[in-house]
């Protein structure tokens, strides 16, 4: 209920302010059948000091700052100098071509600064790179991501390099990843995001995200989709081109085929 209020003096100089009822209550009192009646001077006085007494200081509530989460950068594998020398060795060195695609795979050599760019990026905690590939895609899948980077960019008077993101993309693999280092083999089974992205490229008709492929910033979020081969439990990631006119925050997620181009493919295990 509303209350209006009154001042007083206590004697000392402060004011405190009396809301309605007890200022009311100061002056009259209820009578044993219920009606007001005056109250007398000592019982004011008396009624008076004890209303008046200063209530208890409140404590101030200091408020606890809301730390944002942390968000830390990717942590570069290391891969010892032995490891790196045991896998440069491990498997087919020279350019080649698996039977049934028009992809040409080139090994990276640990040695090379293009094995340490793609390294540096890959922040996976524990993960031992096996093999790191680069990927010449078929011209017709080149072509198309070319002309869909020029009109992307044109739209906002951009470069074609500006649209572009390099980010992850983890699949699965049923095949075991080592046929392709050791014998340049990929299977023929169309679940297989391995081969069948090696053959055809990135397609939404192999998406199981309701038609819409992900792709993400950092190697350790596109991790968590990633599986492990039963037998070797190696793991398979690419690096991908896609074109996105706006900052990645995280992750982006296209619907077109021709916004894709694989660069690299990454062999791991954890």
């Amino acid at each position: 209920m509303a209350t209006q209020s009154n001042t007083s003096s206590t004697g000392h100089g402060k004011i405190i302010l009396k809301p309605y009822y007890v200022f009311k209550r100061l002056f009259t009192k209820t009578s044993v059948d219920g009606s007001p009646v005056p109250r007398p001077r000592k019982e004011r006085k008396k009624f008076f000091n004890k209303t008046s007494k200063s209530p208890a200081p409140i404590t101030p509530v200091v408020p606890v700052p809301v730390t944002a989460p942390i968000i830390s950068a990717p942590i570069i594998v290391q891969n010892t100098a032995e490891h790196a020398a045991e896998t440069d060795s491990n498997g087919i060195v020279e350019p080649f071509t698996p039977s049934g695609t028009q992809t040409t795979l080139s090994r990276i050599l640990s040695t090379s600064p293009e094995y340490t760019q793609v390294a540096s990026t890959f922040g996976i905690p524990n993960a031992k790179i096996m093999a790191i590939f680069s990927l010449e895609m078929p011209s017709e899948i080149k072509d198309a991501h070319a002309a869909h980077k020029e009109e992307e960019a044109g739209k906002i008077q951009s470069t074609p390099e500006a649209v572009t993101k390099r980010l992850f993309h983890g699949t699965k693999s049923t095949c075991d990843p080592n046929n392709l280092i050791k014998k340049g083999e990929v299977c023929g089974n169309v679940l297989c995001g391995l081969c069948g992205i090696l053959k055809v490229g990135n397609k939404t008709t192999s998406s199981r995200c309701n038609g819409g492929m992900w792709f993400a910033q950092h190697a350790n979020t596109s991790n968590g989709y990633t599986y492990p081969h039963a037998g070797t439990l190696l793991r398979v990631m690419y690096l991908v081109d896609v074109v996105h006119v706006t900052n990645v925050a995280y992750t982006v997620c296209t619907n077109k085929d021709h916004a894709t181009l694989p660069r690299h493919l990454v062999i791991y295990k954890l």
